[in-house]
């Protein structure tokens, strides 16, 4: 295997702007940016998140402070996310990304409310709990946190983009947002097998891809990764998060995990240029 080589990508009519996936024996497109079909009305906050139409309660505006409020212990703010199949240990980059961390400790800690999409009804439960990984790609990452199951649900608003810089996708465990463009993460996360460097700004994914953690279990990443999926990459032994836990841990931070595998060799980009995302996040 190569360990520096590139992932290769197709770029699908409809949807929305679709992440490169491994060109795997199947050569299915692989999407890690959630689908949609409509545009809606964005409104853009300072507090570096968009308030969708629908009344969210916060005004898009939610703080690393009130996601770590009356949060115990000091040290490295740590995800603890307890799955069927084991446990995944995840540094939280609070320095680096706030706001993206905040949103994520503040779904799993149930401080920050959403929008229920299949209801409609605006909560405040912990999130991630009872969820599952929608979707799994042996040699390239597994992706969770859309209460559908299917990876098109939406909580009703969006967050801004962060820099990645000092972090990359250079080794494995990192976890970052998927989107569907540029300022559209809201709550589904995903975490790679291995060095995935297309991936980095600049790559040659394209598009910009948030990290704001890194999880130190790469083996158990890897294990998810190749229960049996079906043709859209679902897994058909569900995998499912039982529990997140957010804590502060003292020791070393995760910078020093072990990246297990690189993506398949012998992969190439293909040519053509990528089809530009609706302008507007939808409903």
């Amino acid at each position: 295997m190569v360990v520096d080589q590139p992932i290769a990508f197709e770029w699908p009519v409809l949807g929305r702007r679709l992440f490169p996936r491994p060109n795997l024996a199947s050569q299915k497109i692989m999407n890690l940016r959630t689908s949609f079909f409509a545009a809606a009305t964005t409104l853009t906050l300072s507090a570096g998140a968009y308030a969708l139409p629908g009344g969210d309660p916060l005004s898009g505006k939610f703080s690393i402070e009130e996601a770590t409020r009356s949060l115990a212990g000091q040290g490295v703010l740590t995800a603890v996310i307890d799955t069927t199949m084991g446990t995944l240990t995840c540094e939280l980059f609070e320095k680096d990304a706030p706001n993206t961390v905040a949103n994520f400790v503040g779904l799993a800690r149930g401080l920050r409310p959403f929008r229920d999409p299949i209801s409609g009804d605006w909560k405040k439960t912990p999130f991630y709990d009872g969820l599952v990984f929608h979707r799994v790609i042996p040699g390239f990452m597994i992706q969770g946190g859309d209460v559908t199951g299917r990876g098109s649900g939406n909580i009703g608003y969006n967050i801004q983009d962060e820099t990645n810089v000092p972090h990359s996708f250079g080794q494995g465990g990192m976890m970052a947002m998927a989107n569907r463009g540029p300022n559209t993460g809201d709550s589904q996360f995903f975490v790679t097998e291995g060095p995935t460097p297309a991936l980095d700004d600049g790559g040659r994914a394209g598009g910009h891809y948030q990290i704001f953690g890194q999880c130190k279990e790469v083996a158990l990443v890897k294990s998810i990764a190749r229960v049996p999926r079906d043709g859209m990459d679902r897994p058909m032994q569900e995998v499912r998060i039982k529990r997140v836990t957010i804590e502060r841990r003292k020791g070393e931070p995760a910078a020093g995990v072990t990246s297990g595998s690189p993506p398949p060799a012998g992969l190439k980009p293909k040519t053509g240029a990528p089809v530009k995302p609706p302008a507007k996040p939808a409903n």
